[in-house]
């Protein structure tokens, strides 16, 4: 038997819109206020828009992608992110899930927001 790429290009699409589904139903059930009056294709454009931001970070496990949601509304991230907010999810020092979990103790604590002082003799 052999899998022509045709069937693989299918098999990931049909994983994408699986996991944007279960993340509709998800957002709903979790965050009712901000997504239960919302249509759809709108949620479906959100989801898609984090997948596509997780991609650009190298991110790219389903629980990842989520955990990105969550933490952006729960801590209200703005975009494009600051910087050194960024650079928890660019370091090429560490795994995937430690990136993530590195940008939510940040993005928690507010250190991105914190200013370096330089104390002179």
């Amino acid at each position: 038997m052999i899998i022509t790429k045709n069937q693989i290009d299918q098999f990931e699409k049909n994983k994408i819109e699986d996991f944007i589904t279960k993340t509709i139903i998800f957002l709903r059930t979790n965050f009712a206020s901000l997504f239960n009056n919302k249509h759809d294709i709108e949620l479906k454009e959100y989801v898609n828009d984090f997948i596509n931001f997780g991609l650009n970070y190298r991110i790219y496990k389903e629980m990842n992608i989520q955990r990105l949601i969550i933490y952006c509304l729960k801590y209200n991230c703005q975009f494009p992110l600051p910087k050194a907010l960024e650079l928890n999810l660019i370091s090429n020092k560490f795994d995937e899930d430690t990136r993530v979990e590195n940008f939510y103790f940040n993005l928690k604590t507010e250190r991105y927001k914190l200013t370096n002082i330089e104390l002179s003799n």
